[in-house]
């Protein structure tokens, strides 16, 4: 998994909103010579005995992640709840891209400056927003395929559609002279400021969660509460060619969503919560209709909950048998193959 820059949050996390690798430690580390702790805490045999996961995947999802790193990683997003806050009352722009795409504006937006062509202007401004550092404006031409005149009024458009942040008094799109960017390079940087989007939040969390060890779980539940379906659906036609250029976010989305899924169930299962394990187990199916994971998630869950005879049909069915092109069933990955033929929770859970 990539890096998605280098300041702020972002320096802390991987694409996908992980702890980056560097700054954690081996699962069991001694906490008396490097204090810290794991979201999912218990031992990994525990884990496994009720969970479709391996030590891989508590590894690279619940590692031990240091107190100096916690608190680095707190110190770094010091506005999340304002802007979660921000968010779950609409009063700033705010583009979601966890699902079907959608773009509304704030309290001093103009929604009818981009209301006869919004699906050009949602992915101009998905465009910024995945440009957290800005771009020229041979950068957007380039993405865009128009001339740079023509960008400059699809721009200044997208500036009116956004308002005004009444804390500031600033553009949320300002001047590409007058961006934070744009001040500091001594040139024209578009630049968004202010504006919200779901999949920043939901890295934001994602990190944060994983940072505070059990009591980062709320943070990894509000992350999936940020999920409506799967990412980047809804794209206009024969638009978004740029994503493809890029780090792909949208694929690297797909992947933190799963990923926390995967945790807060395995996490759920261990500490017997079955509705919580369901609940997040069909968030990630939500989001990966196709994906293993989520998958043998569901056959755990369902274990747990008593019908082992249909966790067994899953397994058969739905995980070693499946073939999506009508052929025959693909050979599983190793990770799907290893679970599929040592799966211990199969005999446990309450009785039906």
């Amino acid at each position: 998994m990539p890096s998605d820059g280098d300041d702020g949050w972002r320096e802390y996390v991987d694409a996908a909103g992980a702890i980056r690798d560097e700054l954690v430690l081996p699962r069991g580390s001694d906490p008396e010579s490097e204090p810290g702790a794991a979201v999912v805490p218990a031992p990994d045999a525990e884990v496994l005995d009720v969970a479709a996961t391996t030590t891989d995947d508590l590894q690279q999802l619940a590692p031990h992640v240091p107190d100096k790193v916690r608190a680095a990683v707190e110190g770094a997003d010091p506005d999340l709840e304002a802007d979660l806050a921000a968010w779950a009352a609409g009063t700033r722009p705010h583009l979601r891209l966890l699902g079907p795409i959608q773009a509304r504006t704030g309290t001093t937006g103009k929604p009818t400056a981009v209301a006869k062509r919004k699906a050009f202007y949602t992915e101009l401004l998905a465009f910024l927003v995945l440009h957290p550092q800005g771009v020229t404006i041979d950068q957007v031409v380039d993405a865009f395929g128009s001339d740079a005149t023509q960008m400059r009024v699809h721009l200044s458009k997208v500036r009116s559609w956004l308002g005004v942040d009444p804390t500031t008094g600033g553009n949320y799109l300002p001047d590409a002279t007058k961006s934070p960017a744009g001040i500091a390079r001594g040139m024209g940087i578009y630049q968004l400021v202010g504006v919200l989007a779901d999949i920043d939040l939901f890295r934001r969390l994602r990190a944060r969660g994983q940072a505070r060890g059990t009591e980062g779980l709320n943070d990894l539940l509000v992350a999936l509460g940020l999920v409506t379906g799967e990412p980047f659906t809804g794209q206009r036609g024969r638009g978004w060619a740029w994503l493809a250029d890029g780090v792909r976010i949208d694929q690297h989305m797909v992947c933190a969503v799963v990923d926390v899924a995967h945790t807060v169930t395995i996490a759920a299962l261990h500490a017997g919560d079955l509705e919580l394990a369901r609940s997040a187990t069909e968030t990630a199916l939500l989001t990966a209709p196709y994906e293993d994971t989520p998958r043998l998630d569901l056959a755990a869950v369902v274990a747990a909950e008593g019908d082992r005879q249909s966790a067994e049909r899953i397994l058969r069915d739905d995980v070693s048998n499946r073939a999506d092109d009508g052929d025959a069933p693909d050979d599983l990955p190793e990770r799907t193959a290893e679970l599929v033929a040592s799966a211990p929770w199969l005999k446990k859970g309450r009785v039906a």
